[in-house]
């Protein structure tokens, strides 16, 4: 990144995600379990 914005917009992103990722990681798994009990059916 050559400007300063961007470079300070990627900075916080780490700090974003890390926030995010455990409702990411819910949802999957809760998409996985979703698939796996159709497919039993």
């Amino acid at each position: 990144m050559s400007r300063p914005e961007g470079k300070s917009g990627m900075e916080k992103m780490k700090y974003y995600i890390a926030n995010l990722m455990p409702l990411i990681q819910q949802e999957v798994g809760r998409a996985m379990q979703e698939m796996q009990s159709d497919n039993q059916k």
